[in-house]
């Protein structure tokens, strides 16, 4: 997928932790080689954070290697189970709040975008993009509407949706494929669509 340029970036992993009941680590020479193959491949890497000290490890195992410059994608994933906790308003504000400044701290050109995950989904989509910062939506994540009600998510269409209406009510602007890849960093696809109204 990386070779045939089909993907515009990829996640890197610096967590060792468990999510659900599952352990997910990636081992340092694993990780360093997926920055290299993604760099390689022209594409943009992107730090995957479940807790805060993940952006400790982005910076020991990517950064201080010259791996990856500041001014790097990163990618929020908080209230997974086993990650960062956010069983409450309190915990979601602060949780978010640290996470992004840790971001900050290491990385203040940072392009920081945060993931509508586990049970907080929409709120802390919300939350981040009052905070200024790019939010994504989808299925893959969440299967939650709410943290407070059993509703699911029926369809990715719909969590677009809600992010769309997220986008909205905060004043942001969707972004197209061809800006999203200029946020990135990322070339021009020649050739490619125009989106449609």
């Amino acid at each position: 997928m990386l070779q045939a340029g089909v993907l515009d970036a990829a996640p890197i992993n610096t967590t060792a932790t468990y999510i659900g009941d599952s352990l997910f680590v990636k081992p340092a020479p694993i990780m360093i080689e997926k920055v290299r193959l993604i760099n390689e491949a022209g594409a943009k890497a992107e730090i995957a954070v479940y807790t805060d000290a993940d952006v400790s490890n982005a910076d020991r195992f990517l950064f201080r290697s010259g791996l990856i410059e500041k001014g790097a994608t990163w990618l929020v994933l908080p209230a997974l189970p086993g990650c960062s906790p956010m069983e409450n308003p309190r915990q979601m504000i602060e949780g978010l709040t640290r996470t992004v400044s840790a971001i900050r701290d290491v990385d203040p050109d940072a392009f920081i975008m945060v993931c509508a995950a586990g049970r907080v989904s929409t709120h802390v989509a919300t939350l981040a993009a009052l905070m200024g910062l790019h939010i994504r939506v989808g299925m893959e994540d969440t299967y939650f509407l709410w943290p407070h009600r059993d509703d699911r998510i029926e369809s990715n269409l719909q969590a677009l949706q809600i992010g769309q209406q997220i986008a909205a009510v905060t004043g942001r602007a969707v972004a197209t494929p061809a800006e999203y890849r200029a946020m990135l960093g990322l070339p021009a696809r020649h050739g490619a669509a125009s989106p449609t109204v």
